[in-house]
C-alpha cells in the first residue's frame, strides 16, 4: 500500500509566527515532522511514500534523502494552488489501488493510526477520514456523522458530537474519477473536493481519533511535543 503526502504548502502562518524552517522540516521533539510521518507509515506496513513539495522547498528532499529512512520515498516537485491540486498531482502514482493520503503537518498517536488502518483495510467505503474534536483551529472543516460513522455532510452538526477533519485519509482510487469535474468547477480546496464526492454519491466514513495536533502556528509545536510526551508516559 502506498501513501501520498501533501507538503507543497508555504507554511505561511508558521512564517508569520517567526518560524523560518521549511514546514516539513520543523522539528517536534527533535524529529522533523515529515520524517516522523514516514517512520510511522513504515511501522504500519506502508510500502512506498510519494511526497509533493513546492519548487521553493527542494531542501526538504535533500534533507530527507540524506536520512536514508527505511521506507522508499519519491518526491514530486511542483508548486500547486491548493491541497486538492496536490492530490491530483499525486494521483498519477496512487491510482492503481486503495491508498493513504495525509498532509505533512498532523501529529498523532501511532497506536490510533494502526486502528485507523484496521478499519481502512475493510474497504467498505470510498473514503475513511480521520476526525477529532475541534481545537483552536482557524477554519475547521466540520463533519456531520450518522449511523455506521457515515459522513452525511461537511457542516457543524446541531445534535451529534461536533467533530472536524484532520489531514489523514484512506481513499479508493475511484475518487480520482471526479478530478475532471472538480477542475471544471474551478474548485480550489480539498474540502470542496470532499463535498463533491458526497454530492456524487461516494460513501465516506469518519474514524475518530482521541487527539491530533495540526502544526499551523508556532505555539502548536509545543502542543505537539506535550502530546508526544504524554503518549510516552502512558506507554511506560
Amino acid at each position: 500500500m502506498k501513501v501520498g503526502i501533501i507538503a507543497a504548502g508555504e507554511g505561511s502562518r508558521l512564517k508569520q509566527d517567526g518560524v523560518s524552517t521549511l514546514k516539513p522540516l520543523v522539528k517536534v521533539d527533535g524529529v522533523a515532522i515529515l520524517e516522523r510521518l514516514l517512520l510511522q507509515y513504515h511501522s504500519i506496513g506502508i510500502s512506498a511514500a510519494y511526497c509533493i513539495i513546492n519548487e521553493e522547498s527542494t531542501a526538504v528532499r535533500e534533507s530527507i534523502e540524506r536520512r536514508r529512512l527505511p521506507i522508499p520515498i519519491y518526491f514530486h516537485v511542483k508548486t500547486t494552488p491548493s491541497s486538492m491540486h496536490s492530490l491530483f498531482e499525486l494521483g498519477q502514482y496512487l491510482h492503481d489501488d486503495y491508498f493513504l493520503l495525509s498532509t505533512v503537518d498532523s501529529v498523532f498517536d501511532t497506536g490510533e493510526l494502526e486502528e485507523f488502518m484496521i478499519h481502512a483495510r475493510m474497504r467498505d467505503a470510498d473514503g475513511l477520514l480521520a476526525v477529532t474534536r475541534p481545537s483552536e483551529d482557524d477554519n475547521p472543516l466540520w463533519v456531520d456523522i450518522g449511523q455506521s460513522n457515515q459522513i452525511k455532510a461537511f457542516r457543524k452538526p446541531t445534535t451529534a458530537e461536533a467533530l472536524v477533519t484532520r489531514g489523514l485519509y484512506f481513499f479508493s482510487p475511484r475518487v480520482l474519477d471526479c478530478r475532471s469535474e472538480a477542475l471544471s468547477r474551478n474548485m480550489s480546496r480539498l474540502r470542496n473536493f470532499l463535498s463533491l464526492l458526497l454530492e456524487k454519491g461516494y460513501l465516506l466514513r469518519g474514524f475518530k481519533f482521541k487527539k491530533m495536533v495540526d502544526l499551523d502556528h508556532a505555539a502548536d509545536i509545543q502542543l505537539a511535543e506535550e502530546f508526544i510526551h504524554a503518549l510516552g508516559h502512558e506507554s511506560s
